[in-house]
């Protein structure tokens, strides 16, 4: 994961716990999740307690489960 990414990612959680930001929430499976970038996505499955960062692809395959 590239360094920008990490980076954007601590301001995102902090941002969030915060509530500067609002996750979207995924009708289908109640996750929540936080676009970084084209690329990168913050999913959580746990009502934002716990934030996972993981590539587009790799989001998309976590969604449908």
């Amino acid at each position: 994961m590239p360094n920008r990414i990490r980076e954007r990612e601590r301001l995102f959680k902090r941002l969030y716990r915060e509530g500067l930001i609002h996750a979207r929430r995924i009708r289908r499976t109640g996750y929540l999740s936080i676009r970084l970038s084209l690329y990168w996505r913050m999913l959580s499955k746990d009502n934002g307690l716990s934030w996972k960062t993981m590539s587009h692809a790799k989001y998309d395959t976590q969604i449908t489960i």
